[in-house]
């Protein structure tokens, strides 16, 4: 990846890891969504693996070898791990991995190509308004939103413990 990276003038290189959840975490996530909201939960099944399939020993040794060939390249921190991290990442998806604050609730909206908004990138399961129907800022002020920012700002989803969306609303820039 650096090499071509330098090939096409790139700066910088994100790495996101492998997003899973296991089958318990997803249960968990409906009956949140359920019981909290009214809401089906769909979008973790696109994430759904009991186990990462990583050998960690293999992926430390390659990222060594990613990490060598920067040379230059930004390895940029969307996600900025240590292989500590990464370990445990890739060892079992219902632990936390850095923080499990997600401001993503203050700072982000996310707009769904049919207009539905919501607070997460990687998990729209909850739609907040549509942009088509109600101006953005009623739409963030609104009591969906309310309610969803206040549920999270109390305690994390079960999926949230692997959302790599919460470390967009950490990057400083």
């Amino acid at each position: 990846m650096p090499d071509i990276a330098r090939r096409l003038d790139i700066s910088s290189i994100n790495i996101v890891p492998f997003y899973y959840f296991s089958n318990a975490t997803g249960s968990q996530y409906e009956e949140e969504l359920s019981k909290h909201f009214n809401c089906p939960a769909f979008s973790w099944r696109g994430f759904e693996h009991d186990h990462s399939g990583i050998d960690f020993n293999l992926f430390r040794e390659e990222y060594h070898k990613y990490i060598a060939k920067l040379n230059g390249i930004t390895n940029f921190p969307f996600m900025a791990f240590t292989e500590e991290d990464y370990r445990i990442w890739f060892n079992d998806s219902s632990t936390a991995v850095g923080t499990l604050n997600c401001m993503n609730v203050e700072k982000l909206i996310d707009i769904q190509p049919n207009g539905d908004a919501n607070f997460c990138v990687d998990f729209p399961d909850y739609c907040i308004g549509n942009v088509k129907i109600s101006r953005l800022k009623e739409i963030w002020e609104g009591p969906r939103a309310k309610k969803f920012r206040n549920y999270r700002r109390k305690a994390p989803l079960a999926i949230c413990h692997r959302c790599g969306a919460k470390y967009i609303s950490e990057i400083k820039t």
